[in-house]
């Protein structure tokens, strides 16, 4: 017997088909091997050089109660005026300016003989538009510059200039109306308009109220404030919490409210059937624990995770880790964020309750790890398959043809 050139021919092709391995399976696109190959020039890197490495730390008691809180940067650090009176009002170009001038006695500037002692002892000036000139006109007095001046600046002077023809003269300045005293309120709100600015001062909340509040749950809600070029934005339920970031408003301020829904990515061996698949999940609520993360992606997978490993990635303030005690001589002086692991190990009966007290936070990567015996399975079906592959050559091979 002897075998058939046409069948040496397929048994040859079909080992060196073997041999190729994946690159004639089917595929989405193209394969790794065959980009690097059409790459004109390439800058690759070591395995240890893929990132500026990691802060390992298993999640402990300790821990958990030394992990800040996070949020965007807070308005108050960044503007102030938070407590206290509202900001100084100064005359601006526009103002409609009111004066009251009050004497003690009678037969004064101001007061004829018989008026003292009645009600309302005092005389009005006629309001007056501060024009481009910046002053305005008080009997007596003469000019006044007012613009850029305080209300009591200007009365001080005012007293100043009457204080030889008046009887203890007492002049009280107001600002009846101003156009320009207005604040721009935008984004996701009931009414996004410009808001007068009340003479006494508005807070943020104020004017977000005046515009028809937020229209989407406070957990959700974001408040940029634009103030001389400079923003700064902060969690609206911390401004509702807090009020030292219920910060005083100015004319020409931009508030922009927006939303961003808070959510974190599963990855790994989550889910209890096949229909997991690694995703983007919102928090859907103001706040979410590592159990509630965990419950949300589907749980631990009984045949896959390995429950002594699972991971919290984020970037962590270099000062909180220095608080836990965190050796980080390795990662630059400068750096304020430290790529940072939480490992929990669910093995731990008691880690169910502090896995309750560790907050996920917004952009947070949950990943749980594979058992080493699906590694051990992986491997072993390769073999196997193997295995198959040259039992299936063998009798291929003892083929013969008469």
């Amino acid at each position: 017997m002897s075998h058939s050139p046409i069948l040496k021919w397929s048994i040859a092709a079909f080992s060196t088909i073997l041999l190729a391995g994946c690159a004639y399976l089917p595929s989405d696109g193209a394969l790794g091997g065959r980009v690097d190959n059409a790459a004109l020039t390439s800058k690759t890197v070591s395995q240890d050089e893929l990132f500026t490495g990691l802060a390992l730390v298993d999640l402990s008691a300790d821990v958990i109660e030394r992990i800040p809180g996070h949020g965007p940067s807070k308005l108050n650090s960044s503007f102030g005026l938070s407590k206290g009176s509202p900001p100084l009002t100064k005359i601006v170009i526009g103002d409609t300016i009111v004066i009251t001038i009050f004497e003690s006695a009678e037969g004064g500037l101001f007061l004829s003989a018989g008026q003292v002692g009645r009600t309302g002892n005092y005389v009005q000036i006629p309001a007056q538009t501060v024009d481009s000139s910046g002053s305005i006109y008080v009997p007596f007095a003469g000019n006044v510059k007012v613009i850029d001046r305080t209300l009591s600046q200007v009365g001080s002077e005012i007293e100043r200039k009457l204080q030889d023809r008046a009887i203890e003269p007492k002049v009280v300045v107001s600002i009846q109306s101003r156009e320009d005293n207005r604040v721009s309120v935008l984004g996701e709100v009931g009414s996004p308009s410009q808001i007068p600015i009340n003479i006494n001062g508005d807070r943020i909340l104020d004017v977000i109220a005046k515009a028809g509040g937020i229209k989407h749950p406070g957990y959700e809600s974001y408040v940029k404030l634009t103030r001389a070029g400079k923003s700064e934005s902060v969690y609206f339920n911390a401004i509702t919490e807090n009020a030292q970031e219920n910060i005083y408003v100015r004319p020409d301020d931009t508030i922009y409210v927006y939303r961003e829904p808070l959510s974190f990515v599963a990855l790994g061996a989550f889910g209890g059937d096949s229909q997991f698949t690694s995703r983007r999940i919102p928090f859907e609520s103001e706040t979410v624990s590592l159990v509630e993360a965990v419950g949300k992606s589907g749980g631990l997978n009984d045949n896959k995770a390995d429950a002594r490993q699972v991971f919290v990635y984020r970037l962590e303030e270099r000062s909180a880790l220095s608080n836990m005690a965190v050796d980080l001589s390795s990662f630059p002086q400068g750096a304020p964020l430290i790529p940072t692991v939480y490992r929990v190990n669910f093995r731990d009966a008691s880690m169910l309750f502090g896995a309750q007290l560790f907050k996920m936070r917004d952009k947070d990567v949950l990943y749980a790890a594979n058992a080493g015996s699906v590694e051990l399975s992986k491997f072993l079906s390769v073999i196997r398959d193997l295995g198959s592959t040259a039992l299936v050559t063998r009798a291929t091979g003892n083929i013969t043809i008469d």
